[in-house]
């Protein structure tokens, strides 16, 4: 897998300490992160905080399978 780039936190969280993000935006930052290298440009877009975007897809890696739920998602889409 290629080295992530990660850079100073520039996002504030939009959902307050201690809430949940809707799962469909978890999925859509998630996806966003399989076809980009910039963990930048995806927490600028969604407006998530970086580390909030490194747990998601450390939790999404460590689902069985060796993909993350997403990745099997777009390689069933993508076929």
């Amino acid at each position: 897998m290629a080295q992530r780039k990660y850079c100073k936190n520039t996002v504030p969280g939009r959902q307050g300490r201690g809430k949940k993000y809707p799962a469909r935006v978890r999925a859509e930052v998630v996806m966003a992160m399989i076809g980009t290298n910039s963990i930048c440009a995806v927490a600028r877009k969604y407006g998530v905080p970086e580390s909030t975007i490194r747990s998601w897809v450390a939790e999404e890696a460590k689902k069985p399978g060796g993909r993350s739920q997403p990745e099997r998602r777009w390689a069933q889409r993508h076929r």
